[in-house]
């Protein structure tokens, strides 16, 4: 009771000046407290609370803290086609994806987003370390396999979230979305480094962020772009983003970059990753993947 307390006064300092001048010090002993001492919405109002540059170092810590991915426990639904002896006691959830965003998006947007010269070198590796451990705590309680993306049916695109139900996931890959697009704009000579480094962790998420990335490299040619989807063999991979890296970039691109791309698409989905799909759903992934080329550039299929 005694940190909601904090908590309420904290949000009214733009209506008590004397809260201005012990807000930092109270944030920072409430999170030094178990992150259950106050809601996730809570601590996203403090977040919103925060002003910069001055306190850009807390609003990052902030941020980090709510985003942090843990494991919450749930009693298992008990299914009649099986024993109840065969099913597990308990379900392991992610929070990011079970709760719900009401003001965290809006939080970071008006605090650290408007502040990414400063802020971006800071809160990046924070960003992406949360979403790695989400996805090793996706992995730990689903059967995903390696190169799957645990999250891709909670987010199929990185660029957009598809207006539906928003939890605290969206909040942090729209996060790792605008670091990403500050770096770029930044120092777009760079693109395909910050790609390197992403695509390096080899795990799912951070590799549909190198996409990103290098989908909107301005400095590069388009043939630049597109050499670099097919060696690193993409082009059946994280389907959304892929089709969005192509609708921006394989219209400009040469005659012969294209044909390679033609190429790639004619063979169909290549390699262990597709092990196990039935004929007819390489088939249609094949035939939906030519279809979409034609769309871009309706001579060129």
């Amino acid at each position: 009771e005694w940190a909601w307390r904090i908590w309420q006064r904290l949000i009214r300092r733009e209506h008590d000046a004397k809260v201005d001048a012990v807000f930092s010090l109270w944030v920072a002993l409430l999170l030094l407290q178990p992150h259950e001492i106050l809601n996730s919405d809570d601590w996203s109002m403090l977040l919103e609370e925060c002003r910069l540059p001055d306190e850009a170092a807390l609003a990052m810590l902030l941020f980090a803290r709510i985003t942090r991915p843990r494991l919450t426990l749930k009693e298992h639904w008990t299914f009649l086609q099986k024993k109840p002896a065969d099913q597990p006691k308990v379900d392991f959830e992610l929070d990011l994806i079970h709760e719900p965003d009401h003001c965290l998006r809006d939080a970071f947007s008006k605090t650290i987003g408007r502040h990414m010269e400063a802020c971006a070198p800071s809160i990046a590796p924070q960003i992406f370390a949360n979403l790695a451990a989400a996805d090793s705590l996706m992995r730990l309680c689903s059967s995903s396999h390696q190169g799957v993306d645990p999250f891709r049916l909670h987010r199929q695109s990185i660029e957009k979230h598809d207006g539906r139900f928003i939890t605290k996931l969206d909040a942090l890959v729209d996060a790792a979305r605008d670091v990403v697009t500050h770096k770029v704009k930044a120092t777009p000579n760079r693109a395909f480094d910050q790609a390197t480094d992403l695509f390096s962790s080899k795990i799912p998420i951070l590799e549909r962020l190198a996409v990103f990335a290098v989908t909107y490299a301005a400095e590069s040619s388009a043939d630049e772009t597109l050499a670099w989807l097919l060696q690193h063999k993409l082009i059946y991979q994280y389907k959304t983003d892929v089709f969005r890296f192509l609708e921006v970039n394989y219209p400009a691109a040469s005659e012969d970059l294209r044909q390679q791309v033609i190429d790639a698409a004619s063979s169909g989905p290549l390699g262990a990753l597709f092990d196990g799909l039935s004929e007819d759903t390489l088939l249609y992934d094949r035939f939906n993947l030519i279809v979409r080329l034609r769309t871009f550039v309706p001579w060129c299929v």
